[in-house]
């Protein structure tokens, strides 16, 4: 329970409705209906208007978000206070772009090489590439569920393509052995990170 912030003198349950109704004696009491989910007042206080489900909307998602945050933070090694639903546009993007750098550097030609030793090797980028497209479903499936829509997402991922694309430019042009070329999904999604987690220019560092 907490006190009336309008002074009517009773407590008011944190989960109902912050509004009032008039008591048979006349005075204000708190309204017992639930508030609408997102929000502090019912459908009868204000709980209908267009502003407030739309407020209420956008903290049902953040919501939602936090949620799934919490379930994604083991993999995402996020840090410090983060917005949930930038934080999982951010893992999205950092996903996206070792997905599709895995998708152009695995062939079934290169699935099984040589080390040094003349030992035959399995790639290990196979199981990594479908390990991070387990998590890009998922990811995926988590965004939809909470409004971020299939456009946005489309946009996401070809932004990640291409920044992909130069980047396999770059490293085709080194001649990485087999052993230097399994190390790059995980040097990348490390960059990407630490890209997403940089301050924007003129912020404090």
């Amino acid at each position: 329970m907490k006190a009336c912030v309008k002074g009517c003198g009773h407590e008011h349950d944190p989960r109902k409705c912050t509004g009032h109704v008039d008591g048979e004696d006349g005075s204000l009491r708190p309204c017992r209906k639930a508030p609408i989910k997102g929000a502090t007042v019912c459908r009868s206080h204000g709980g209908a208007a267009p502003q407030v489900k739309a407020k209420a909307e956008v903290v049902r998602r953040e919501e939602a978000a936090g949620r799934a945050l919490t379930r994604w933070a083991k993999y995402a090694d996020l840090t410090g206070e983060v917005n949930p639903v930038d934080a999982l546009l951010d893992e999205f993007r950092r996903t996206s772009a070792v997905v599709a750098y895995l998708d152009g550097a695995t062939s079934a030609e290169d699935e099984v090489w040589e080390d040094k030793a003349g030992r035959l090797q399995l790639d290990p980028r196979i199981d990594w590439w479908q390990a991070e497209r387990d998590r890009l479903t998922k990811l995926v499936q988590t965004m939809h569920s909470i409004g971020i829509s299939e456009r946005q997402t489309r946009v996401l991922e070809a932004q990640a393509s291409q920044l992909v694309t130069v980047i396999r430019g770059v490293l085709d042009g080194l001649n990485l052995t087999a052993e230097q070329r399994a190390l790059v999904p995980g040097v990348l999604r490390a960059q990407l990170a630490a890209i997403a987690s940089a301050p924007a220019p003129g912020e404090p560092a």
